[in-house]
């Protein structure tokens, strides 16, 4: 690949003060980019001001993989997570770009996988891709978050929107071409889901896209900051995204099978968890009066919020936690299985 040629994928990381993360995430790019895939892809840092190491982790990667297109962008100074987030793809020059977080670790295989699947069907918008979360070890997996066994097409916004999901969220779930993004800048759009109003945007254009039911990505599941409120931002503000989501297009029949799936799914997974283990990783137990005041502004005529949110978060665990407690383990054991 020459200085001025285009790749076909550009990987775009926003950091700030991981170096150590950073370092061990980046490695797992660069190792599959030595051979015939060093002309395919390249790899852009986007360094929020970090005060620490991470520009010489760069540097020392850098050296130690030359053949492949490594650039780095820092930042004059530090400004804000969801901008950095949302400018970064700006940086890229691939037709396609996929975001990832600088926690994440691209699995072996995975980026060969993804461009494999961009060269094998030229009218994809999009690649919608599987991860799997870790906790202490790599080798302690939890079963895929998307848990349909194999590839599929997809065709149409509405029906790539309704997929995602909840995981429109996660910064790492899609590759998608880069004329999609078009000059809007989303920084601000609504704090703290800048990323997912990113990809909201990108969605409305999305003609095809396929969805890759192999994991390519390993996340951490328990390195959450522990100073945001939970249901603050994945009730309050996830209806604010899709609120954004019907002002770009979105049919309201597409937003509300989201709301619903995440609703039955994501909120009540967290939910339970909260309440029988009283914490998730960094993340304490919150305060359940407001959860469900704002659940409520959200959900007000959903059955299943009545029925099942509201008892487990305000009654005594006493009163559910026996039956609640088998049904989580009867979801585990079928998502394993599955």
């Amino acid at each position: 690949m020459t200085e001025h040629s285009e790749p076909l994928l550009s990987i775009c990381i926003p950091t700030y003060s991981r170096a150590s993360l950073l370092e061990e995430g980046l490695k797992a790019i660069l190792s599959q980019l030595e051979g015939p895939l060093s002309g395919s892809v390249d790899v852009i840092v986007s360094d929020n001001a970090s005060p620490d190491e991470t520009m010489s982790v760069v540097a020392r990667l850098k050296d130690q993989y030359p053949l492949v297109r490594l650039r780095y962008h820092r930042q004059v100074e530090n400004i804000g997570g969801d901008a950095n987030v949302a400018g970064c793809p700006h940086l890229a020059k691939g037709r396609f770009v996929w975001i990832v977080s600088d926690d994440d670790i691209v699995l072996p295989g995975a980026v060969q996988r993804i461009v494999g699947v961009l060269k094998g069907d030229p009218s994809a918008d999009a690649v919608i891709l599987n991860y799997w979360g870790f906790r202490e070890s790599m080798d302690r997996s939890t079963p895929t978050i998307f848990p349909t066994g194999k590839d599929m097409p997809m065709m149409g916004s509405n029906t790539v929107l309704t997929f995602i999901g909840t995981y429109v969220t996660f910064i790492s779930c899609m590759a998608f071409r880069r004329d999609l993004l078009g000059s809007s800048d989303h920084s601000r759009r609504i704090d703290g889901m800048a990323p997912a109003c990113t990809f909201i945007d990108v969605l409305r254009d999305v003609r095809s896209a396929c969805f890759v039911a192999e994991p390519t990505i390993a996340i951490r599941t328990h390195n959450q900051n522990a100073s945001y409120s939970f249901y603050a931002i994945f009730v309050t503000k996830f209806a604010g995204m899709m609120r954004y989501a019907l002002s770009r297009g979105f049919s309201p029949d597409a937003v509300r099978a989201v709301l619903r799936k995440h609703l039955r799914r994501y909120l009540f997974g967290f939910t339970l968890t909260f309440r029988l283990d009283r914490d998730f990783g960094n993340l304490k137990e919150p305060n359940y009066f407001d959860a469900a005041r704002r659940l409520a502004a959200v959900y007000w005529g959903d059955v299943f919020f009545w029925t099942v949110m509201l008892p487990i978060l305000l009654l005594p665990r006493f009163m559910w936690a026996a039956p609640m407690g088998f049904l989580r383990g009867l979801m585990q054991r079928r998502k394993t299985a599955g």
